[in-house]
C-alpha cells in the first residue's frame, strides 16, 4: 500500500481564506485534514483541505450576502418589463 504524503498549505490562499496552520480538528479519513484559516473578513474557522484545495470552501460566507440580489436596478429593463408582465399575467390585475 501507498503511504499519504501531507502536503504543508500553511501561508497559502484559497479564496477568500488564508491558511494560518494545521488544525488540532480530527476527520473520519486519514486522507484529508483540517487548516486553521482566516476569512478577508477576520473570521477565523478550521477548513477541510479537500474544501480549500478543490475551491469547494472559498470563505466563512460572509461574501453570501454581497452576492443577493438587490433589485431590479441590475438587470435590463427590457428583461424587468417581461418578469413584471409574466408575474401580472400569473396573479390578475
Amino acid at each position: 500500500m501507498g503511504t499519504t504524503r501531507a502536503v504543508d498549505l500553511n501561508g497559502k490562499i484559497f479564496g477568500n481564506w488564508t491558511v494560518l496552520e494545521r488544525s488540532s480538528k480530527k476527520t473520519k479519513s486519514t486522507a484529508s485534514a483540517y487548516w486553521k484559516c482566516q476569512c478577508i473578513c477576520g473570521v477565523v474557522k478550521d477548513v477541510i483541505a479537500h474544501g480549500l484545495v478543490s475551491g469547494k470552501s472559498k470563505s466563512c460566507g460572509c461574501k453570501a450576502s454581497e452576492a443577493i440580489w438587490k433589485g431590479h436596478g441590475e438587470i435590463s429593463g427590457r428583461y424587468w418589463y417581461i418578469l413584471k408582465k409574466g408575474a401580472d399575467q400569473r396573479v390578475g390585475p
